[in-house]
């Protein structure tokens, strides 16, 4: 509050002002404005920016590697007794390394709050729906199983990609990334 008499700053439960001694009525108590409680500032690698983070360091890497395994593992013995080809286990290699590859980068980048974290994310979620595609298309053998895969990978990045669009954080956290916040 201010001192209608001299303007000096009047402490919150001060019953006169501090600088002139004119004592504070009840009525301008009353009528002064509350005290400004700062708004709520998201910002920071917490909430859902936290489990993005976590999932692109943690469960993708072990996820793909868990599936490169297991696919390694069914085409060598399905090669070594049906004479198969090895082909859609490379496909399937190279596209699940590269989207693993991609996430570690992203998460990173958002972790360390680079400027160039959402850029970097944007990229890797392309990155995802082209590798789930390939994959659901090299994969699966009927196209009921094919296309859930692709509309899983498809849901995945429309949800995260909208995330970093629309999301208060994102554009607190990272300034430079063109996200307007709402």
């Amino acid at each position: 509050m201010v001192c209608t008499s001299c303007g000096a700053q009047i402490p919150e439960h001060a019953f006169a002002c501090p600088e002139c001694t004119r004592p504070i009525r009840v009525r301008e108590v009353l009528e002064s404005p509350p005290a400004l409680v700062p708004a709520v500032k998201y910002t920071g690698v917490e909430g859902w920016l936290a489990f993005l983070v976590f999932y692109l360091l943690f469960l993708l890497p072990l996820g793909s590697g868990i599936g490169l395994v297991q696919k390694l593992r069914s085409s060598l013995t399905d090669a070594s007794t049906q004479n198969g080809s090895l082909l859609p286990t490379l496909i399937f290699s190279v596209a699940s390394i590269l989207a693993a590859g991609t996430g570690i980068y992203a998460g990173i980048a958002l972790w360390k709050i680079y400027p160039n974290a959402v850029a970097a994310t944007k990229r890797f979620l392309v990155a995802f729906l082209i590798s789930g595609i390939v994959i659901s298309t090299v994969q699966y053998h009927t196209l009921e199983d094919r296309i859930w895969g692709i509309a899983d990978a498809l849901a995945f990045c429309l949800v995260w990609y909208a995330y970093l669009n629309r999301s208060r954080r994102i554009a607190n956290t990272y300034p430079h990334s063109a996200v307007s916040p709402t």
